[in-house]
């Protein structure tokens, strides 16, 4: 008998298929697994394994955590979109189809740095992007403040996304205008777009209605502490959109807000069960004492939510 028997191996394969069962290729409701996750500490660890695991555990970080929060980790991440793209023998782009993006930490976009990166990587991302969900204070700076032209670079990086089917902006309602405009939210050009989740929306506006009648994927919409509710009656400006002849389709809509500052929508008394949209009140809880920021306690709940990946019908 041999003094030095071989270790046994597994092969490839096999170990492969070990992967797919820790990271599944599909099927993780999450948006984007931050980097103190497990399973985002499990696959970092296997890129350095061996050649063999090393492509097919960046597949999968890819696809599942590219969870974004500071500018430092978006320079890395453009980095490696460039190193995929030169060196690994397969575009790894292909995996990209969800991402939490929040590069700005001091609160405003007044950065061209980050802005050049947001464009780079909203550009690389867009033909394939999914899920999206921002956080990014696109108020912080007004057209009119502008003075490192910043915002034409945010407006060209989310105009074009194609692919798009879930999006949340949990600061504002994606303002990216450059001055004053009546034409709607750049959200209105995304085809596919099936699930918009919006803060501080003015619903009395005409360009918000042109916005979610060009959707014609629309099926969910989140409102977080709109305004204007008492303005129109958002029921019957949403019959209103459709000529004669032409089908009214259906829309659900969850009214986001704390229980004291929900706003009676005008018309409520006259909307029936069997109407084409469908209203929904949520009640975001608070503490005790009452005593935190309510505006970034409901932004906070609901980023949370789409975080996880919970199903809007679901939240409660």
């Amino acid at each position: 008998m041999p003094l030095h028997d071989e270790v046994p191996k597994l092969p490839t394969e096999i170990l492969l298929n070990i992967i797919d069962i820790i990271a599944p290729s599909a099927n993780l409701p999450q948006i984007a697994l931050p980097r103190d996750h497990p399973i985002t500490k499990t696959l970092v660890a296997l890129t350095y394994t061996s050649r063999a695991l090393r492509l097919h555990a960046r597949r999968l970080l890819y696809t599942h955590c590219l969870f974004i929060h500071t500018a430092a980790r978006l320079r890395k991440l453009l980095r490696s979109i460039q190193d995929s793209q030169q060196h690994t023998g397969g575009d790894l782009l292909e995996c990209c189809t969800s991402l939490y993006l929040r590069p700005y930490r001091q609160g405003s976009i007044a950065d061209i740095s980050i802005g050049n990166d947001v464009l780079k990587l909203m550009s690389a991302l867009s033909p394939r992007l999914r899920r999206l969900l921002v956080d990014i204070p696109f108020r912080s700076v007004y057209p009119d403040e502008d003075k490192l032209n910043v915002r034409p670079l945010l407006r060209a990086a989310f105009t074009d996304l194609p692919a798009l089917e879930e999006f949340c902006s949990v600061r504002d309602e994606l303002y990216l205008e450059l001055g004053a405009s009546d034409e709607p939210g750049v959200w209105s050009r995304w085809d596919r777009l099936r699930t918009l989740v919006l803060y501080n929306v003015d619903v009395s506006t005409e360009k918000f209605w042109k916005g979610l009648y060009a959707s014609k994927n629309l099926e969910t919409v989140v409102l977080t502490r709109c305004d204007g509710l008492n303005e129109v009656d958002i029921k019957q400006e949403w019959k209103n959109r459709f000529g004669s002849g032409e089908m009214e389709w259906p829309l659900d809509v969850l009214l986001v807000n704390v229980d004291a500052e929900h706003t009676i929508p005008l018309g409520l008394e006259r909307w029936k069960k069997e109407d084409k949209m469908q209203v929904r009140l949520l009640n975001v809880p608070i503490s005790y004492y009452g005593d935190e920021d309510l505006a970034v306690i409901c932004q906070q709940w609901v980023k949370r939510r789409i975080l996880q990946g919970v199903p809007v019908a679901d939240w409660s």
